[in-house]
């Protein structure tokens, strides 16, 4: 399993974080459900739209709370702007293997 960053992410990438006028703009579009079918470490199983995806989150401790709580079995909600709703809060996936930057 990844280990946590020792300093803080200052990337709005895919799989880091959330930028508030994202959060804003996903809360105009429309949500769909997606079911986490399993994960390891940051790295989720995630059907999606009829198919899985393997998707990709930064190794920080707020995205691990959120993803321990996010069972396997247990609906999120994707928005039209690539947020993902999950528990009590927001997480940004990376979907695609391309779009992941490391963080500087």
């Amino acid at each position: 399993m990844a280990s946590t960053s020792p300093h803080p992410c200052t990337q709005y990438t895919p799989g880091h974080q959330v930028h508030f006028i994202q959060a804003k703009l996903s809360n105009a579009g429309e949500w769909r459900p997606v079911e986490l079918v399993s994960r390891h470490g940051f790295e989720a199983l995630v059907a999606v739209d009829g198919g899985l995806e393997t998707w990709r989150f930064h190794a920080v401790d707020s995205t691990r709370q959120l993803l321990d709580e996010w069972q396997p079995g247990s609906a999120g909600f994707l928005s039209d702007r690539n947020l993902l709703s999950v528990s009590a809060g927001f997480l940004f996936p990376c979907r695609h293997p391309g779009w992941w930057k490391d963080c500087a």
